[in-house]
């Protein structure tokens, strides 16, 4: 799986989305081998005030003045997670998109060498935890939604914790902003092998 995803990324022209004013973040799309095979490194993000409290995302978040996008998604999976530099290795990027609240989102695909000793930053991620990719490329668990006229996938089934403070299979659904970038590299992917 590595191996694809990389050939696939080198050779992935992806979508740079114009800024136009708008404020940028950057996301760590993480793959590792785990215990069902190659599975995807998630959080849930801890209840509050942020507009994106309480749902399932990837590490990630707003840009610094000066800030690359590979640095700014490395720094957040640190902060959100203690995942550190030394445990990834950078794939390549994918195709940017807007959120919701206008913000170009931009995503960083890394593998993972050793998912251990992650810690949740508590104000911040309520749960890190991981999807098995077959699970997510056979459609397991999968359904899709209307909002506000577009067509939004869902993902709902049991994810094993990565958090030592909650290792737990607790059910989690993947949907959103982050499901639509999971749904295209599946479907790019996919397309690959054709």
């Amino acid at each position: 799986m590595r191996a694809r995803v990389e050939q696939f990324l080198s050779g992935h022209n992806h979508l740079r989305i114009s800024p136009r004013g708008r404020a940028r973040a950057a996301v760590l799309m993480g793959f590792f081998e785990g215990v069902e095979g190659v599975e995807i490194l998630l959080i849930r993000r801890a209840d509050g005030d942020d507009p994106h409290a309480g749902q399932v995302s990837f590490p990630g978040g707003h840009l610094e003045p000066g800030e690359s996008i590979e640095e700014a998604a490395l720094r957040e999976a640190m902060e959100e997670c203690a995942l550190s530099p030394e445990q990834l290795t950078v794939l390549g990027y994918y195709d940017e998109c807007v959120s919701i609240h206008e913000m170009i989102v931009s995503p960083v695909v890394a593998w993972i060498r050793s998912p251990q000793n992650l810690r949740r930053e508590r104000s911040e991620v309520a749960r890190i935890f991981s999807m098995p990719w077959l699970d997510l490329v056979s459609k397991r668990g999968f359904s899709t939604r209307t909002l506000r006229g577009y067509e939004i996938p869902y993902w709902t089934f049991p994810c094993r914790g990565l958090d030592g403070q909650a290792p737990e299979v607790q059910e989690e659904t993947l949907w959103g902003l982050t499901g639509h970038m999971v749904r295209n590299l599946i479907r790019d992917l996919e397309k690959e092998l054709l």
